[in-house]
């Protein structure tokens, strides 16, 4: 009986993983989509080259972009440009 619920969890868990990835992704097409065509599009998207052209290309990138592109993991605020909120 402990192994299908384990398994279960497992693929409960994946799956959550997998959707919230997904979301990120799609939040980051949403709002870097005119960054990505000025300045990335010879990369193909999610890609790691993509993702190195958005650090090389940081500052020049729209907020709207560097907030979805830190929040998704692909680049840090400082790779950005993005300033921290004053505490």
């Amino acid at each position: 009986m402990k192994a299908p619920i384990a398994a279960l969890l497992t693929s409960l868990a994946i799956a959550t993983a997998a959707s919230e990835a997904s979301a990120y992704d799609m939040a980051l097409a949403r709002a870097c989509m005119g960054d990505y065509m000025s300045y990335c599009s010879q990369h193909k998207p999610t890609s790691p080259g993509m993702n190195a052209c958005f650090r090389a290309n940081g500052t020049k990138l729209s907020q709207g972009c560097k907030k979805a592109v830190v929040a998704g993991g692909y680049a840090s605020a400082a790779d950005v440009g993005l300033r921290q909120a004053a505490k």
